[in-house]
């Protein structure tokens, strides 16, 4: 169960090199558009109330990994496990970087 949990952080912890430092919508659409996320059937209003929908999550103290697993569970789009976990770090990059140190702890601590 532990290896289920450490392999979505470290990639989150990844794509976290360079992040902004302060919430960018503009940047967030660029960045899932450009990771092959699109915007056809909910729009970029959709993708950025989805990515505004991790923070959210992340501010009442969810951990990243259960945002990704709930996001899977719950949203009607056909993202498989992997990029519902990359969209939710880049949501954390550039919606909420208050969190990368929490994603980046979690990682260290392999929860």
């Amino acid at each position: 169960m532990k290896i289920y949990y450490v392999a979505p952080l470290g990639m989150l912890a990844s794509i976290f090199v360079a992040a902004p430092a302060h919430a960018d919508t503009t940047q967030f659409l660029a960045d899932v558009q450009n990771a092959g996320f699109t915007d056809g059937s909910f729009g970029a209003t959709g993708l950025a109330e989805m990515g505004a929908a991790v923070c959210a999550q992340m501010d009442q103290g969810m951990d990243p990994v259960a945002v990704a697993q709930q996001m899977y569970a719950d949203t009607p789009v056909n993202f498989t496990q992997d990029e519902t976990d990359h969209f939710v770090a880049i949501a954390i990059r550039d919606l909420c970087p208050q969190h990368i140190a929490q994603v980046a702890r979690d990682a260290q601590e392999g929860t």
